[in-house]
């Protein structure tokens, strides 16, 4: 009986260990961007919302760890989805890629007819996990795109 407490103690050192060490900083291995969206439209009119993270060549976004992405609107905004997860992304691995890089979501999203011109906001809650060869680190993201209303043309803002 001695023999199986000292065995299993010893088994449980490296997780005991691992629960008070810190994790990773993988902060450094992506970056999220809202480059390609819609920054400028009429009332009334559609937009796309693109959120992109790209990653370092030792990084990639985990396929099994949940990732949820939760879209809101401000003053007067509307995304047609509210909530995102790994299986809505629209960016395509290329041939002989293990992993997609950069993850790429849309989300289209429409203005109501306030009195322009106004700025509104779509706004994204992003929480998801980046692996490396070593280990894998939750991370969360919120970004928020500014979107100037317009009245009559687009280019009369």
């Amino acid at each position: 009986m001695r023999t199986y407490l000292v065995a299993l103690a010893l088994s449980l050192a490296p997780a005991v260990a691992l629960a008070g060490a810190e994790m990773p900083d993988v902060t450094g291995k992506y970056k999220v961007s809202t480059e390609g969206s819609t920054t400028q439209l009429q009332a009334g009119q559609k937009g796309k919302l693109v959120l992109s993270i790209s990653l370092s060549e030792s990084a990639h976004l985990s396929e099994e760890a949940p990732l949820r992405i939760a879209v809101s609107g401000t003053n007067g905004a509307a995304p047609e989805k509210t909530s995102l997860v790994y299986a809505d992304q629209v960016s395509q691995k290329a041939p002989g890629q293990k992993y997609a890089n950069p993850v790429v979501f849309e989300v289209p999203f429409s203005v109501a007819a306030k009195a322009p011109p106004i700025t509104a906001t779509v706004d994204a809650k992003m929480t998801f996990f980046v692996c490396t060869a070593d280990i894998c680190a939750r991370q969360q993201q919120q970004v928020s795109l500014p979107v100037k209303v317009c009245r009559g043309r687009a280019g009369t803002c």
